[in-house]
C-alpha cells in the first residue's frame, strides 16, 4: 500500500499535458460569442441590481452602457448616492460622494479598460501581452485551468476557466494605488456564475465580487445590443473635465486604431 501511495503521489509531481493558454482563451471567446460575430455590434446596455452581503439591506440599481470600439458610462445607483464610472474612449474616470472625481492614468486606467473591454467583448490579446497555464485544478467538483495573463504594465491577473465549458470561472487582479493612495494595493476578487444565452451570445447573470475588504453581488437582468443611446452619454462631464488640468501624465487614446480581429 504505501508504495502505491508513493506511486500515486510521484505522478501527481509530473509534468502535466496542458493545452496552450492561448487555446484556452480562444475557446473562451468562442463559448461565450458562439456563432454572433460581435464586432458587428456597435452598443450595449446592461441593467441589474447590484447587492452588498456585508452591508445590511444596501442595495441598488446598476446600469452599463458601452459604445465601440471602447467607451463606456457605469451608474450604480444605491440609497446612499450614485457611483459612476466611465470613458469617451481617452480618458477614464469615476466619481462618487466620498471620493469626488478621480481621473484614472497610467496602470489604474488600464485596469478600467480591461474591465470594459470584458463587457464588449473584445479580444483578449488588447488587455494581455502574453498568458500562460500555471495548472489544472478542481472548482466545485469541476477541472478548471488556472491562467496567469500579464498586461503590458502592472501586476499579473490570475483567471480560472472551466476546462470542459471554457468559460471564465473566477479572476484575480490587483489595483495599484492611486495617485492619493500611494503605496495601496488592492486585491479584487471576482466569481461568475449563472451563464445564459442572450441572443445567441452567453453572458454571466451573476458576478460577486470582493474588493479588499467589500464584497458586492451583481446581478444581469437585462442585455440589449445596437441599442440608442442618449446623445452625449459617454461624454464627459463638467467636472471631470475641470479635474483634468491637475492631470499631467499623457493620457492613451483607444478612440483609434479600431481593430476587431
Amino acid at each position: 500500500m504505501s508504495i502505491a501511495i508513493w506511486l500515486l503521489g510521484l505522478v501527481a509531481l509530473l509534468p502535466q499535458d496542458l493545452p496552450s493558454a492561448e487555446s484556452i482563451l480562444d475557446k473562451m471567446m468562442v463559448a461565450q460569442t458562439g456563432d454572433r460575430d460581435v464586432s458587428k455590434i456597435e452598443t450595449w446596455r446592461y441593467t441589474g441590481r447590484v447587492s452588498f452581503p456585508g452591508m445590511a439591506g444596501l442595495e441598488g440599481r446598476i446600469v452599463e452602457v458601452y459604445g465601440r470600439p471602447l467607451q463606456a458610462y457605469v451608474r450604480t445607483e444605491l440609497p446612499t448616492g450614485a457611483m459612476e464610472d466611465g470613458t469617451d474612449g481617452k480618458v477614464c474616470w469615476e466619481r462618487n460622494g466620498i471620493q469626488g472625481v478621480t481621473v484614472h492614468e497610467g496602470i489604474s486606467a488600464e485596469l478600467l479598460r480591461r474591465g470594459y473591454r470584458s463587457k464588449l467583448l473584445r479580444p483578449w490579446r488588447e488587455s494581455w501581452k502574453s498568458a500562460r497555464v500555471i495548472e489544472k485544478v478542481e472548482i466545485d467538483g469541476r477541472p478548471h485551468f488556472k491562467l496567469e495573463l500579464r498586461p503590458e504594465h502592472g501586476a499579473v491577473d490570475l483567471m480560472w476557466v472551466d476546462a470542459e465549458t471554457f468559460l471564465p470561472r473566477r479572476v484575480e487582479l490587483i489595483a495599484e494605488a492611486l495617485p492619493e493612495q500611494e503605496g495601496v494595493r488592492v486585491t479584487i476578487q471576482i466569481r461568475y456564475d449563472d451563464w445564459k444565452s442572450v441572443d445567441g451570445i452567453r453572458y454571466c447573470h451573476r458576478r460577486h465580487i470582493k474588493i479588499g475588504v467589500v464584497e458586492l453581488v451583481q446581478e444581469l437582468e437585462k442585455v440589449e445590443t445596437d441599442v440608442e443611446l442618449a446623445d452625449g452619454v459617454f461624454a464627459l462631464p463638467a467636472d471631470v473635465r475641470a479635474a483634468l488640468d491637475k492631470v499631467e501624465a499623457p493620457i492613451h487614446d483607444d478612440r483609434s486604431g479600431e481593430d476587431d480581429g
